[in-house]
């Protein structure tokens, strides 16, 4: 396992080293932004890096394929070549063929899941079970622009996903050739961080964020039928809160902005005055804690205890991110008192475990 371990840190280290110098060539200059290049277009770069690097460690690094379920020699590749034709159907801004392409990809990708493999153990019948899976993959496929919505927000969840598979993943919770992509994702997405962060010299388009979420959702579907689902929805919680929180204020509410990013908790956090970089701190946090319990999930003794609570501890600190500009406390104050009751809450979490070990 040591020499493994290396083997994905140096995967890490060649992944944030690579996307770091493309990064160099995507930086715009904000004062003069009709002076961008094609080739200034960072998911030409992320896009390519990610799927040159989980091809190569699918196709040679075979003894990593721990799995359950057998991936087929076509399917990845297959499955990059439909990220790559979404980010282009994007950049062709016809609206209808990109929607389209989009769900017919996550039709294809939910048709690689053997038949006679059922993710909900045959609790629902075989036609809902895929319906369920197809609604889940494409909402997050199309809802996960809706975190890029300001510098950071976006890469610190991506880094998150990949990293939170990796652990899972060196823990025994998932495949070793899913830890060997999250870690090189998560240097890839480290890279990006370094000049998406605010200031920002560097941006994704929309299309670059459903692309990558694509190869995201294949990376966690995988996970999901190698029996972590429960830890890949934990790794998915802060979309999941967000997205709940963006329905609640459209249709229970009616605040209808123009853009949906803008319902956002985090993007409300922006408008009153809150510094960028504080929020992408906040929200980096959000991330780490939902690694952290995606990691317990794997000693839960059910499937829905540590979701749920997950889901509860990401509203009630996304509330708090909502309510900052109450009150007298800056956003350090009020982070020092939520995460020494996060300390406490843990602290039960684990003599619960203990107990329910005896």
């Amino acid at each position: 396992m040591s020499w493994v371990l290396l083997a994905g840190i140096i995967l890490s280290v060649i992944g944030f080293t690579a996307s770091k110098l493309c990064m160099g060539l995507c930086q715009i200059d904000v004062d003069n932004p009709d002076n961008f290049k094609f080739y200034q277009e960072s998911w030409l770069y992320l896009g390519g890096l990610s799927i040159i690097g989980m091809l190569g460690i699918f196709y040679f690094m075979p003894d990593m394929q721990d799995v359950i379920v057998p991936v087929s020699a076509y399917e990845l590749p297959i499955i990059c070549f439909l990220a790559v034709l979404i980010y282009f159907m994007f950049l062709f801004d016809v609206k209808w063929l990109y929607y389209v392409t989009i769900l017919f990809s996550v039709a294809v990708m939910v048709g690689f899941v053997p038949e006679d493999y059922a993710v909900f153990s045959n609790m629902v019948p075989f036609w809902a079970e895929r319906l369920i899976l197809f609604a889940v993959i494409a909402v997050w496929v199309l809802g996960l622009r809706n975190l890029n919505g300001l510098s950071g927000i976006f890469g610190v969840n991506a880094v998150a996903v990949t990293l939170g598979v990796a652990i899972i993943a060196f823990v025994g919770g998932m495949p070793l050739y899913l830890g060997m992509m999250g870690l090189f994702l998560a240097g890839i997405w480290l890279g990006f961080l370094n000049l998406n962060w605010y200031p920002s010299k560097v941006f994704l388009s929309s299309g670059s964020c459903t692309a990558t979420a694509f190869l995201l959702a294949w990376i966690l579907l995988k996970g999901t039928l190698e029996l972590a689902g429960p830890s890949v929805v934990i790794l998915m919680m802060f979309f999941i809160a967000e997205s709940l929180w963006i329905l609640i204020q459209r249709y229970i509410f009616n605040v209808k902005a123009p853009d949906w990013t803008e319902n956002t908790v985090y993007f409300h956090a922006f408008e009153q005055g809150v510094n960028v970089a504080a929020i992408g701190v906040a929200v980096a946090k959000i991330c780490i804690i939902n690694m952290i319990f995606a990691g317990f999930q794997l000693l839960a003794a059910n499937a829905y205890s540590f979701p749920i609570f997950t889901l509860v501890v990401n509203a009630w600190l996304l509330g708090i991110l909502y309510r900052v500009d109450e009150g007298k406390k800056t956003l350090k104050e009020i982070n020092r008192e939520v995460f020494k009751n996060v300390k406490e809450e843990l602290a039960n979490v684990k003599k619960n475990i203990n107990r329910g070990k005896k």
